[in-house]
């Protein structure tokens, strides 16, 4: 380290995008005061804070207590606040930082200064490092004399233009830093409102995984730290979670998303509103709140929004999700309105969780957890194995044995219970119970004493008897709870399942027609609210029909709590975050109508050209094509590997090469250009496998070419087969290059179409590689066949993960038109007789089968078809 080495970190606090940002805490600590830390771990002789005279009050208290000088000069010009920050502390090298950057990369700046001093450059700087990461360098006394010479306002405000603008003048390295700093590509600067989001998520997520490292103690965030909370998954794939918190929903959406947050490193949006300002509603919130900060809930992984928020006494403005920011917004709101559909919906892919309103088709994504009152509808799955049931349980028959021995018995309504039927069900129990001296009633409610009070009154009693009736304010793990009592008094949701899972008796207040059809559909006993009366409890008690109930529902709810591949909710949520949205591959438009859901898709019928594309591919292992998909993926399907299978699918293609012949030589431009070079045609088949068409094209006397992404199966083509064969995808394909060929006679794409992302790219490729009036072919899956008009849902469900399109033939038709191709021949393909209901109904009938068939050739109801067309 030469004499003289200071390093200058400077701050200003009159951002324009983020105003006072330096300020904002982080771990809790200022912005701030993170870069200073960062910085202190660079050996220098100084470390000076230079900031503006109008931010020197507020920020010299934290530079000194990090053990900083702290420097004022002009806001403005900080060129001329590190030149007299220079000439003060008389630093011949300057290492320059700045104080929106809490994730500066001091290894690399250590390494940096190494290399400066051996250089002995005017200035230098790390290429390649994340934007926000990376520091400059520069020769105090080259820095004084472009001072003079700077005269553009950006050279003096950004400081490292005034030397490396004029590079003539100046020594400038640009130096690559070691591999382990290279990610050009990573944002960790804090420069607008969602910068300081992001900042937050980096700090929460690097403190979870280095807990006995990591910067929540005051050290600074290292490289490794940095980097590994970056590429963890809750980082690469963010997830915002949006509870309901409207009065008169309950707490269950709220406690819900608490528990998704913590277990997945989620974001929580608290809508903070002037609709949702009740004191009821936002106390139940903030005590449900509190209660998930207590149990380890990160507090900066809430936001209050959607269009402003706090960060440590700090407005923090336009908070509302932007584009791009999250991998997914989950929406548990119990029903959303068109303006948060739409809006959250355009931030990115939105899955909604038990959701009630008429705006479901705005949503990626529909998962019913809670059993709903149609078990038809239309979401993407329904598993009621994702409610979280309680760990602690008590047995049924001491369920039983407690209805004639002591009985405790627990009345919620929810957080906020505007009915106030926690109050009217908890005295009529009181009224109906009140002989029997081993009866013990708890109720929760949001204030106890005043709850009392009016209990007392309503009663009659001049005070309340807490060994006979006792009000509780809400209860933290309410769950674990549910095992004490011997019934539980609440409404159709999660309580009323976790207390089934517990052991204790649900009986149901009707609070809305929906309630109640509810309840009836799955064996709760449930009473209307003119029904609350301490007659109808009485009765209720005097019989074992409650308990009867109780175990009919819960024999109907483990029937669904089945889930088989054993994921858990919060995993669920992961593999949605992982998931694509999509827009056509055909044409690109966005303005699709929902036409299906399925468990890991939802498809959309394009607006502008007809297509059906899956909109949304929730995550998972991308389908590979190596061997793999051509022996043990196809023998799962078809009981046998592809080479077992080639002479199979070589009779047909053997009648579709028979087909384009005939076409190719009725089409006489193509053939008087073939006839007059007296050659073979030539012929692609792109997505060629291991062969087989061009094997039938090839005893046809066509020239064949193989194209495919799998290298095993080029291997096989080009040495076992004698073809010439390259891997390669269409869309990078040279005919040039690869095979010395301008243009082909024709192109196959044997049920290949369906797996390009881009659909329209590919027809546009096949295009241009054919010769005029040359032959394009294709077959693919289709949605006029009986499978998509008899079984619908089962088609969408069994449908690949990697078939972006489903192709109808009359779609297809106006589609070819588009990218140039006069379709000349539509055959349906893949016929099921046995598909048909009424040969489902006579499976062993052959004349049905028979007819069937006829049927199913006449009406064009196979479940693919094939295409050929001419290139016009």
């Amino acid at each position: 380290m030469s004499a003289g080495t200071g390093v200058i970190v400077q701050c200003r606090l009159a951002s324009s995008r983020l105003p006072r940002k330096a300020l904002l805490p982080l771990c809790g600590s200022p912005l701030f005061a993170w870069t200073l830390r960062a910085m202190k771990q660079v050996p220098a002789h100084a470390y000076i804070a230079a900031v503006d005279h109008e931010s020197f009050d507020a920020l010299s208290p934290i530079a000194e207590r990090e053990g900083w000088e702290c420097f004022a000069g002009p806001r403005d010009d900080v060129l001329e606040r590190f030149c007299l920050a220079a000439e003060k502390y008389q630093l011949e090298t300057i290492v320059r930082a700045t104080a929106d950057n809490p994730f500066l990369f001091y290894e690399a700046a250590r390494d940096a200064l190494e290399a400066f001093q051996s250089a002995r450059a005017d200035y230098l700087t790390f290429t390649s490092l994340p934007h926000g990461s990376g520091v400059e360098i520069f020769n105090a006394r080259a820095l004084l004399k472009a001072r003079n010479l700077a005269a553009s306002p950006y050279e003096r405000e950004h400081v490292g233009p005034a030397l490396y603008n004029h590079a003539a003048a100046y020594d400038c390295r640009f130096v690559q830093p070691r591999a382990a700093y290279g990610h050009p590509e990573w944002r960790t600067t804090v420069d607008t409102a969602i910068d300081y989001l992001r900042a937050r998520r980096l700090a929460r997520i690097a403190g979870r995984l280095f807990p006995r490292k990591t910067g929540c103690a005051g050290t600074p965030f290292a490289v490794d730290e940095i980097c590994g909370a970056y590429q963890d998954a809750s980082f690469q794939f963010p997830v915002l979670v949006v509870p309901s918190i409207q009065k008169g929903r309950g707490t269950g959406h709220l406690r819900r998303m608490l528990e998704l947050a913590r277990a997945i490193d989620a974001e929580i949006l608290i809508q903070d509103s002037e609709e949702l300002n009740a004191p009821q509603t936002l106390s139940q919130t903030r005590g449900l709140l509190q209660a998930a900060f207590e149990a380890g809930l990160a507090r900066d992984a809430v936001i209050f929004g959607p269009w402003q928020g706090q960060g440590g006494g700090e407005k923090i403005q336009n908070l509302f999700p932007c584009k791009g920011e999250y991998a997914l917004v989950v929406a548990d709101l119990f029903a959303m309105t068109e303006h948060e559909a739409e809006r959250f919906a355009a931030a990115a892919p939105l899955a909604a969780i038990d959701e009630g309103s008429q705006f479901g088709a705005l949503c990626d994504y529909l998962l019913d957890i809670i059993p709903p009152l149609d078990s038809g509808r239309n979401v993407n799955y329904f598993q009621s194995g994702f409610i979280t049931l309680p760990r602690h349980t008590r047995a049924k028959q001491e369920n039983a044995h407690s209805l004639s021995a002591r009985k405790k018995i627990l009345v919620t309504f929810g957080g906020e219970d505007p009915a106030d039927l926690t109050l009217k069900t908890t005295l009529a129990l009181y009224q109906a119970l009140c002989s029997q001296e081993d009866v013990l009633i708890h109720a929760i409610v949001s204030d106890p004493a005043d709850a009392q009070a009016r209990f007392a009154a309503l009663a009659g009693l001049p005070a309340v008897d807490s060994r006979r009736v006792a009000f509780m304010p809400p209860v933290q793990n309410l769950r674990e709870t549910l095992c004490e009592y011997t019934a539980v008094f609440t409404h159709y949701g999660l309580t009323a399942y976790e207390a089934l899972a517990a052991g204790a008796v649900p009986v149901l207040a009707a609070t809305t027609p929906l309630h109640a059809a509810l309840a009836k559909k799955y064996g709760f006993v449930c009473f209307a609210r003119d029904e609350i009366k301490p007659e109808t409890f009485a009765s209720l008690f005097a019989t074992r029909d409650f308990l009867n109930g109780a175990q009919n529902a819960a024999l109907k709810f483990s029937a669904q709590q089945e889930n088989p591949d054993g994921t858990d909710f919060p995993s669920f949520i992961k593999t949605l975050a992982k998931g694509k949205r999509g827009v056509c591959p055909v044409c690109g438009a966005q303005n699709g109508a929902l036409e299906a859901r399925a468990k890991e898709k939802t498809y959309k019928r394009c607006a502008a050209c007809g297509i059906t594309y899956i909109s949304f591919l929730a995550g998972g292992h991308d389908v590979e094509y190596s061997k793999n998909y051509f022996f043990e993926e196809y023998k799962k399907q078809y009981g046998k590997t592809y080479l077992e299978d080639f002479f199979v699918i070589k009779s047909r293609g053997a009648e579709r090469i028979a087909r384009i012949t005939r076409l190719f030589n009725k089409n006489k431009q193509s053939a008087a250009t073939n006839g007059a070079k007296n050659s073979a045609p030539l012929i692609l088949d792109a997505g060629c496998a291991y062969g087989p068409f061009l094997s039938a094209a090839s005893d046809l006397a066509w020239q064949v070419y193989g194209l495919d992404v799998s290298q095993s199966a080029v291997d096989y083509v080009t040495h076992t087969l004698g073809f010439p064969a390259c891997r390669s995808s269409l869309e990078d394909f040279d005919p040039v290059a690869q095979f010395g060929v301008h243009a082909f006679d024709a192109v196959t794409l044997w049920f290949v179409l369906e797996h390009f992302e881009k659909a329209g790219d590919a027809l546009k490729k096949i295009h241009a590689l054919l010769k005029p009036g040359g032959i394009f072919a294709f077959s693919t899956p289709s949605l006029a066949g009986i499978s998509r008009k008899k079984r619908a849902q089962e088609f969408f469900e069994a449908s690949p993960r990697d078939h972006w399109t489903l192709w109808h033939p009359d779609a297809a038709r106006s589609v070819m038109r588009t990218f140039g191709f006069m379709p000349l021949k539509i055959i349906s393909t893949g016929h099921h007789p046995e598909r048909f209901p009424a040969a489902q109904k006579h499976p062993h009938n052959a004349l049905v089968h028979s007819a069937a068939a006829l049927w199913s050739r006449a009406r064009g109801l196979g479940d693919t078809f094939e295409m050929y067309c001419v290139k016009i």
